[in-house]
């Protein structure tokens, strides 16, 4: 059986991996009761609490998704505005010389159809996901998984 004080911070750890930048002290409570309360009784204890969020990780995963005040922000903007440009044209590029035909969604995601599926391709990130493919980072990785080889 796992303490308290280890699940707790274990809980604080998935909270501060859900934002890049840090929650205030006190914060991290304020979501663990909030998410409790919704989805639980009230008054129990903080170990009870825990192990309920523990047992519903991905509700709790979600809940988090939706604080509107916690939405992960980019670290480096600048970084952003000059690379994704030149990614989004070599990845167009590149899935259009082999006989893809791409749909930008808009300036952070382009689209394709792989067997059948969607595929998005978010070309800062080099993020690709899709029903047909292994989710994953990199144009080569995604190259290699369309049964190309990567560049």
């Amino acid at each position: 059986m796992i303490n308290i004080k280890d699940l707790h911070q274990k809980i604080i750890d998935q909270i501060k991996a859900f934002h890049i930048y840090d929650i205030p002290e006190g914060r991290h409570d304020e979501l663990i009761d909030e998410f409790y309360k919704n989805h639980a009784s009230e008054g129990s204890t903080l170990g009870e609490k825990l192990q309920f969020i523990w047992s519903n990780l991905h509700s709790f995963n979600a809940f988090l998704r939706t604080k509107e005040s916690y939405k992960p922000s980019r670290l480096n903007t600048e970084r952003q505005a000059k690379l994704e440009p030149e990614r989004t044209e070599v990845a167009i590029n590149a899935l259009k010389e082999l006989g893809f035909e791409v749909v930008v969604v808009n300036n952070t995601e382009i689209n394709f159809n792989y067997k059948g599926a969607i595929i998005k391709y978010f070309p800062y990130s080099q993020w690709a996901s899709g029903k047909t493919i292994n989710d994953g980072r990199g144009l080569n990785n995604l190259l290699k998984q369309l049964g190309l080889t990567g560049r």
